[in-house]
């Protein structure tokens, strides 16, 4: 037996927008006999229902996006590697940390606020999740023992219709809500940490079609009213848009 990952990249224009793809496979084996097999994918766009907006204040680093290009896109294991996105605070001196970068607090977004990115209620949340070092993760068997410490610290908020939304690697003990509280978007959440499988200070966000993170699958999801930084020209402005890995963003409410 035998799998194969096969990735098309796939544009139209509006006017000719496809709905299915169609894969044509020509295989042989050692003696020559030659077969063909066809299938037809569907292709489905979600419609996103819950208005979200960056977890974040100020001009944040998207160090790692849902394109192609990341694992929050290739793997598929479970919602936190399903459409998500790593947002790390550059500061002043164009680097995510001000010295070295050798502890969690040398980075300019530990400890900085993460806010609710749309309304909703709370169904999950962890926030006694230990904190690992720069570059370490938990040991294995405290993961196997407990799932929720891959993710870290986190919260879970159902938007309705099936959306929820999962904001983790925060630091234990700054969460100040509680499951059954209603939130709405920029309620504070908690402070960023280094808990869980997160390597250095950041703020992983996703929504997923399940209030259990590991049971859930991740699901596409665009933000609201933010921007996107350029250096040589004016921020582009999106009202609705899925920030690319290594683009600066800031929200604009």
């Amino acid at each position: 037996d035998a799998v194969s990952w096969v990735r098309i990249p796939l544009a139209a224009p509006w006017f000719a927008d496809a709905d299915r793809v169609d894969v044509t496979l020509t295989f042989s084996d050692s003696t020559g006999a030659a077969g063909v097999a066809r299938h037809s994918v569907p292709l489905v766009r979600p419609e996103q229902r819950a208005d979200l907006r960056l977890p974040f204040e100020g001009t944040w680093a998207v160090n790692a996006g849902n394109d192609l290009t990341t694992g929050h896109r290739r793997t598929g294991l479970n919602s936190l590697t399903m459409y998500g996105w790593d947002f790390t605070k550059l500061g002043p001196n164009g680097l995510p940390y001000r010295t070295t970068g050798e502890t969690p607090e040398d980075y300019w977004g530990y400890d900085e606020p993460v806010y609710a990115a749309g309304d909703g209620v709370v169904v999950d949340v962890r926030n006694d999740i230990a904190e690992y070092g720069i570059g370490e993760t938990p040991p294995r068997p405290v993961i196997e023992a407990d799932d929720d410490v891959f993710a870290g610290n986190l919260v879970t908020i159902d938007h309705g219709n099936g959306e929820y939304s999962l904001t983790c690697h925060m630091r234990a003990g700054t969460i100040p809500v509680a499951v059954g509280d209603v939130v709405k978007a920029g309620d504070f959440l908690g402070r960023v940490g280094n808990s869980g499988v997160s390597q250095v200070p950041h703020i992983h966000f996703n929504l997923m079609d399940g209030a259990e993170w590991i049971d859930a699958k991740g699901i596409p999801a665009q933000f609201s009213s933010f921007e996107k930084i350029r250096m040589g020209g004016r921020p582009l402005t999106f009202e609705l848009g899925n920030p690319i890995t290594d683009w600066l963003v800031r929200p604009l409410e």
